[in-house]
């Protein structure tokens, strides 16, 4: 488990994620034109996490950037990587790199069994092309959704969220069940597709 110290909030730990990025791999800031911010704890319901980096970026000349927050309980960060991926692979994009970024300070209270889960950190991801890994498109990606409470945070609640670690557990595997169905009936599709493909291109040889 990692923490942090009271002057740290996922604000500072986002940008010592970022800056430290930009610095390892030579990457100047106005080099940057999108980046989205995923966690479950912002800091305040109107301003953004991503509104608190750019200020970073203004220093630097850069005030053409453009972004959000994705705050939402363990698929924030996931968002925040996907909406960067696909507005480099959009006709929107720019031609500058994207940043994604994942911070959080996860709290929970004494005795409850979801405190060794707590702790702190952040992660930055540059996103653009010619990339060592790669997110993989459609059809490789399918998503499940649903109206559920196992884990929230309401207003005016303590710190800590309100947590069903069972209903968790269940929803889980509801959405990998879910998921795995989705995707094989994708790449069904998608192959039934080039086998269209194939079969119009050897007609064509033919004639």
């Amino acid at each position: 488990m990692t923490f942090c110290g009271d002057r740290e909030d996922v604000v500072s730990m986002a940008a010592t994620a970022v800056m430290r990025l930009l610095q390892a791999t030579g990457t100047a800031y106005t080099d940057i034109g999108k980046i989205e911010v995923g966690t479950e704890t912002g800091v305040d319901r109107s301003k953004s996490v991503m509104s608190y980096l750019v200020q970073h970026f203004q220093q630097h000349g850069n005030n053409t950037l453009h972004g959000c927050d994705h705050q939402h309980g363990c698929y924030g960060g996931t968002s925040a990587l996907f909406a960067v991926a696909d507005w480099v692979t959009s006709p929107s994009w720019d031609g500058r790199l994207g940043l994604a970024v994942a911070t959080d300070i996860a709290v929970y209270p004494e005795g409850s069994p979801a405190r060794p889960t707590g702790g702190g950190g952040a992660a930055a991801v540059l996103i653009g092309p010619n990339a060592p890994l790669v997110i993989e498109p459609y059809p490789w990606r399918s998503n499940f959704s649903a109206h559920t409470f196992d884990f929230f945070k309401p207003h005016g609640h303590p710190l800590y969220p309100v947590v069903d670690g069972p209903a968790t557990t269940l929803w889980f595997t509801k959405a990998a069940d879910a998921c795995a169905a989705q995707l094989f009936r994708q790449l069904q599709q998608q192959q039934q597709v080039v086998q269209q493909q194939q079969v119009v291109q050897q007609q064509q040889v033919v004639q």
